[in-house]
């Protein structure tokens, strides 16, 4: 996970939000380019016009490894070497963009509990859904 922020609460951020990522079932924190997301934070406080600090802004974007084996292995059947060494300079590292949202809260810690509330609901839990629907299918006889 990548917070970034323009003042000095991306360190708190970075805290709150794996706390609650941590609490949820099915999921690991891992610092590695073969994570299943990766999950980056954008986070600056809002200033009404008198400078008072009245909240803050969120973008929060999830990335998932871009299929990039599933599109080289339908290629491979149809390629040369030469078309395929291409392929794989111009897009091993891509990623697909799995969600977005943007949210403003006036406080640091319920707000980033609710950004992962929604995020659960709408990438998390559906992937669980898909992984446990799969390993049914397997135990079946």
């Amino acid at each position: 996970m990548q917070v970034q922020s323009r003042s000095n609460i991306a360190d708190e951020v970075r805290s709150y939000l794996s706390r609650e990522l941590r609490n949820l079932k099915g999921v690991t924190i891992v610092e590695d380019k073969d994570a299943d997301y990766t999950i980056g934070v954008i986070v600056f406080p809002v200033h009404n016009k008198a400078g008072y600090n009245t909240g803050y802004a969120f973008s929060v974007l999830v990335t998932q490894p871009g299929g990039y084996q599933r599109v080289r292995d339908i290629i491979e059947r149809h390629s040369d070497e030469k078309a395929l060494k291409t392929l794989d300079a111009a897009a091993k590292d891509s990623v697909e963009i799995v969600h977005h949202s943007l949210e403003t809260g006036s406080e640091l810690e319920k707000t980033c509990h609710s950004l992962v509330a929604d995020l659960d609901g709408a990438v998390l839990e559906p992937a669980r859904k898909i992984d446990q629907t799969l390993k049914d299918a397997l135990e079946k006889p």
